[in-house]
């Protein structure tokens, strides 16, 4: 049987903060993140705890941040509170682990003897613009000092590309050539040495300035980039540079001795090439990075949340099979109290995923599903469809009884809003989902026994904030970071002591300490007594 597509598996595997929030400096490494877990499609589930105000949120927000400038998404005025008062510019780096696998015609049996796997970091800082180019710019913001590198090796260690940087944006280059490569050479490679495109370079660079947006992610400047990625995928250039792919450790030096071949390639060993060579252009990597970014890295934070609380369900349609249908997920909020609109082209995906999210509630909640169901408008309605549209309205069921969807808890909506994307992450290893207080709502019990089932069997990865306890019972100690008091460590791990779960192990902590960081600002009991007398009695002497 051919090998006719590639997987590309992404996951984030380590971020560093710097200024971002209340956080002066924070280094989180993400469990479950090297090759050989990402392989065997092992979970990777991060769970943050700690007392209120202690940054928790602003791992979420960072995260939410990243995906958004990564997407080639504009930064807001909003965006400014985020940097640490007292200092002009956050800075983050985020690390990444691509991995890409052949697979067999049907897109079910993977290779391993043809996997690859790349170690990508990306680097930027938001900043603070001056006062006279803040009026030139949509957010009074810029992203700066953009740097990508990578390293792309085989899984027995041997080193395809070696690491070093490809794109880099800083103002430290030495000529007009570092705009936005590394060198000239890259230069010279990534853009066919054409003055044309360089001259766009410069001007899309300008434009990203005043936008508040990323360079490196914009769509604009992938596209000038788009001429080098075809011609190494035209059947000229596979066949030509064969030998030479495997007779070089990396891409330039293989670019440079490229020599005529007339040995002739089978359709599997040219299918094997062509993936291995176009995934170790720098390009590609780009633009791989971008895609995970739109297509598979999900934030939920507190804004979601209360759209849920609101009247919303935000809905995001998701691909149903990650090697052959790469389409942008679908996002929509349905008003869970009236009849919505929806294109008549969008409805069987809408149909599909309420169909999805109501096998996984029936057994999460025994009894209870949801359906959705076309509404026909009559004379006694006053709602109208627009043209080329369903309308629709949502329903749960329960012991055979059906009402609307808006009549049941806060805690089931909460539950509906995120079960697809705990569907997706549960199923595919490129999704990311990140969810800020994933317990709001949520029963305690029943979180418990998700969490668990997602840290056992999931193939993706999660990422969550809680401030319900349950979970530390159940999951490992090294899927869970606690927040300190310590401004330059605020997040460790706590490992596991004899037959004690985590749970019991982080009271112990806060109440009798023992470990190097401090994991809570301590309380009074009796102080907080007094103060709410005091409060009461506020102008009363003695």
């Amino acid at each position: 049987m051919r090998l006719i597509s590639n997987m590309l598996d992404v996951r984030i595997t380590k971020l560093t903060l710097e200024n971002f929030r209340s956080i002066k400096h924070a280094s989180i490494a993400f469990p479950n993140s090297d090759y050989e877990a990402v392989l065997n499609n092992s979970p990777s589930i991060l769970g943050i705890y700690g007392q209120n105000g202690s940054g928790k949120t602003s791992v979420i927000m960072a995260l939410n941040l990243i995906k958004r400038v990564m997407s080639g998404e504009q930064l807001t005025r909003e965006d400014e509170k985020t940097i640490r008062l007292g200092t002009e510019k956050s800075s983050f780096e985020v690390s990444f682990l691509l991995t890409v696998s052949l697979v067999e015609s049907e897109g079910k049996e993977i290779k391993p003897d043809t996997a690859l796997m790349v170690e990508a970091y990306y680097n930027f800082d938001v900043v603070k613009l001056n006062p006279t180019d803040a009026k030139e710019s949509f957010a009074g913001l810029a992203i700066e000092n953009e740097v990508v590198k990578f390293r792309l090796s085989t899984p027995e260690g041997k080193v395809v590309v070696a690491k070093q940087v490809w794109f880099d944006t800083r103002k430290t280059q030495s000529d007009d050539m570092g705009i936005a490569f590394g060198s000239k050479q890259k230069y010279m490679i990534l853009l066919n040495d054409d003055k044309a495109n360089m001259a766009k370079a410069v001007e899309l660079k300008k434009k990203a300035s005043q936008m508040g947006a990323s360079f490196l992610f914009m769509k604009e400047f992938q596209e000038l980039l788009e001429p080098f990625v075809k011609d190494m995928e035209s059947e000229q250039f596979v066949k030509k540079t064969t030998e030479e792919f495997f007779s070089h450790d990396t891409l330039s030096d293989l670019i440079n001795s490229v020599e005529n071949s007339d040995d002739e390639l089978s359709d599997e060993e040219a299918e094997k090439f062509f993936y291995f060579t176009v995934f170790s252009t720098p390009m590609v990597v780009l633009r791989s990075l971008r895609w995970f970014s739109v297509e598979c890295f999900h934030v939920i934070g507190t804004s979601t949340t209360g759209l849920v609380y609101g009247g919303n369900i935000p809905l995001v349609m998701i691909r149903k099979n990650r090697v052959d249908d790469r389409y942008t997920p679908y996002r929509i909020n349905l008003q869970r109290d009236a009849v919505n609109c929806v294109p008549k082209e969008v409805f069987p995906r809408v149909r599909d995923t309420i169909n999805q999210i109501g096998i996984v509630l029936s057994k999460v909640v025994p009894g209870l599903t949801i359906e959705v169901q076309e509404v026909q408008p009559d004379s006694n309605t006053f709602f109208v469809p627009y043209p080329n549209s369903i309308a629709i309205e949502l329903f749960s069921c329960r012991n055979g009884t059906k009402m609307p969807l808006g009549m049941e808890s806060d805690g089931i909506k909460k539950i509906v809003s995120i079960m697809i994307l705990l569907i997706a992450a549960y199923n595919d290893p490129s999704v990311t989902v990140v969810i800020d207080e994933i317990d709001a709502g949520i029963f305690e019990y029943l979180l418990g026994e998700i969490l668990k089932v997602l840290s056992e069997s999931a193939c993706g990865q999660i990422v969550f904030t809680a401030h319900n306890l349950r979970p530390l019972e159940v999951l490992p100690s090294k899927f869970v970071l606690f927040t300190t008091t310590n401004p330059e460590k605020n997040f460790i791990r706590i490992p596991n002591r004899g037959n004690s779960n985590l749970r019991d192990t982080y009271f112990r902590q806060i109440i009798l300490g023992g470990i190097e960081e401090q994991v809570y600002n301590p309380t009074d009991r009796f102080e907080i007594d007094l103060a709410f007398y005091r409060a009461g009695h506020v102008g009363e002497e003695g």
